[in-house]
């Protein structure tokens, strides 16, 4: 009678799953962030954001707001777009993505927003010590891109 070996081959991948950001973005909390060097209009920055699978930046809470204030300070009196806008109603201040009010309304420099009808973008104003303040859209300023961070899987090692 012939037997029968059976063999069996157990092969075990370790697999990290990661968070993270790309070369040139910034990393903070769960988000990642890209500060342009190029100024352009809220529209054309807006866009530019889109085509890297981002959108301009919307700080949810005040540390969020202090981070990229902070960071744009390092620009040299730049002042950059973020994702707020009053464009669908006057004087309502929302995130540019949903339509939803701002949740940082402490954050505006002081005398902001003032430019009314005029002025339906949100920057954050290096002239307020980077704290936001409205401006006209058509204005050329830089721009800070916003994206959730990245995932990826790095297999590292098999074991057989």
């Amino acid at each position: 009678m012939r037997g029968f070996c059976f063999v069996y081959l157990l092969v075990i991948l370790t697999v990290n799953c990661t968070y993270g950001c790309k070369t040139g973005w910034m990393q903070f909390q769960n988000k990642c962030y890209y500060f342009s060097v190029l100024a352009r209009e809220w529209g054309v920055a807006s866009s530019y954001c889109k085509a890297f699978k981002s959108k301009l930046a919307e700080p949810q809470t005040e540390a969020e707001a202090h981070f990229l204030s902070s960071h744009a300070q390092k620009f040299g009196g730049k002042s950059f777009w973020i994702g707020i806008t009053d464009m669908v109603e006057e004087t309502t201040w929302t995130y540019a993505s949903n339509q939803q009010p701002i949740h940082i309304a402490s954050f505006w420099g002081v005398h902001e927003p003032n430019g009314h009808a005029v002025e339906n973008c949100a920057m954050l104003w290096s002239g307020s010590h980077d704290k936001m303040a409205d401006y006209t859209c058509a204005g050329g300023l830089n721009f800070i891109c916003e994206q959730d961070q990245e995932f990826s899987e790095v297999q590292n090692e098999v074991i057989g």
